[in-house]
Parts: structure tokens; sequence; C-alpha cells
């Protein structure tokens, strides 16, 4: 984000109250830009302004499946899209793939990547760090996206669920992957509070395949009743484990 933009929102008014102050707001908010813990206060919890992937996302991880669910709200600046058309869970071959973020690198993969073909004899991990990174990367490179560009619009960036082999990864925007050992995942938005109804109803079993698109289901509802970026429909998606 750029001071000036910085400094004239401090000055006139919020996105979210789209409001018009008078004189002395403008005079006092203008003398906030001379503060520094102010400012650096104030950037920091403006969540419009730090690149929050809006909508949510969650995974569950069964012992020989794995569960994907998603919302079907679009929010572009002020305006909120449902669509079903365009859905935020895509299956390609093998793979599920779950977009928060920025559209275009999500357009990249949804129509643009080819992934690598898994054997059940790989290790999952050796090949998303082998085979899956590079590959995407390779994709936004010849498709003109500059994923690394720490320059970008601080509201580019994006989070992505994969499920390959009923397994599932969190990838990062800096292209780092992880795995939760909770079996539970939450990202976007509302994430955490999809997260946190999750955690609320955690089992020491893993869970049958019926009860986890269950839980990632009602996960996704009370995101959406939390989070103004989240609306349903909900989309569910299963993917099962092969044996080698």
């Amino acid at each position: 984000m750029q001071p000036a933009r910085v400094a004239a929102l401090l000055a006139y008014g919020s996105y979210y109250t789209h409001s018009k102050p008078t004189r002395d707001v403008i005079t006092r908010r203008v003398a906030n830009i001379l503060n520094p813990t102010k400012l650096i206060c104030w950037w920091y919890y403006y969540p419009q302004e730090i690149g929050v992937k809006l909508t949510t996302v969650v995974g569950v991880q069964g012992r020989d499946f794995c569960i994907l669910a998603a919302d079907s709200q679009i929010t572009e600046d002020n305006l909120r899209t449902i669509s079903l058309k365009t859905p935020k869970i895509i299956e390609k071959g093998q793979y599920l793939l779950a977009i928060t973020g920025d559209t275009r690198p999500g357009d990249i993969l949804t129509y643009n990547w080819n992934p690598p073909t898994y054997k059940v004899s790989y290790d999952p991990v050796q090949f998303m760090g082998k085979r899956i990174i590079p590959s995407i990367i390779k994709t936004f490179t010849d498709n003109g996206y500059a994923w690394n560009d720490n320059e970008k619009d601080k509201d580019a960036g994006f989070d992505y669920l994969i499920a390959f082999n009923g397994v599932i990864f969190h990838i990062a925007s800096d292209m780092s992957f992880i795995q939760s050992e909770a079996n539970y995942y939450g990202i976007g938005s509302g994430g955490q509070f999809a997260l946190g109804y999750m955690y609320h109803k955690q089992s020491d079993k893993f869970l049958v395949r019926d009860e986890a698109a269950e839980l990632a289901q009602k996960a996704v509802e009370v995101a959406s009743l939390l989070d103004i970026n989240t609306c349903p429909p909900i989309q569910i998606a299963v993917q099962k484990r092969k044996v080698k």
C-alpha cells in the first residue's frame, strides 16, 4: 500500500463506513499520521489492506480419505457475488485444489496447470517438494504471474489446500507447504472461525467419512455467520486413498 494512500485513508475515512468526516475529524486524523505507533497499528490491523483471502476453505484429514469444503462467495472490492459455476474447489486429474486469494493465480492453475502423475508408491511429502511445487511455480512463470514479486499489490497472494491420494497439504503464497498433525485445515478470511469450530468438536479418533463431511460443512456454516466474506452454498469434495 502506498504511503499517500495510507495518509488519505487515515485523514478521510474508511472503506467500511464510506464516511465523510468533518474538518475537525480530518484534522485529528492527519495528526495521527505524525504518530508512528498509531500508523503502524492501523496498518497492521486493517484487514482489507494486508492481503486477507476473502473466503473460507476447510479440510479434514481422515484415515484413508480427505474432505475439502468451501463457500461460494466471491468478494471483489465492494461487490459480493455468489457463484456456483466458478467453484473454489476444482478437480485436476488425481488432485483436488481448493483456492483462496488472488483470482489470477487460481485461474492459471485451474485452466493451465498440468500436474505431475502421482503413484501410490511415492512418498507424498517428497512428491510435494520435488514435483508438485516446482510444477506450480513453472506454470505461474509460463503464464506471466510473478508469485515471488515482493513489490506486488498487498491484496495479491493466495493460500491453497491440495489433496492427492486422500492426503491434504496447505500451500502458502511463498510456495512453502505444510501438513497439520491435528488433521484440520482452515484458510481464508473465515478460516480461523472454521478451525475454532473444528477444534471444539475435536475427537481423539479419526472420523468416518460422513462425520468428517458433516464437520467440514458445519465449520464453513459457522464461518459464514461470523465472516462477511463467506456465504453458502457450501461445496464439499471427497477423495479416497488408494493402497499400494
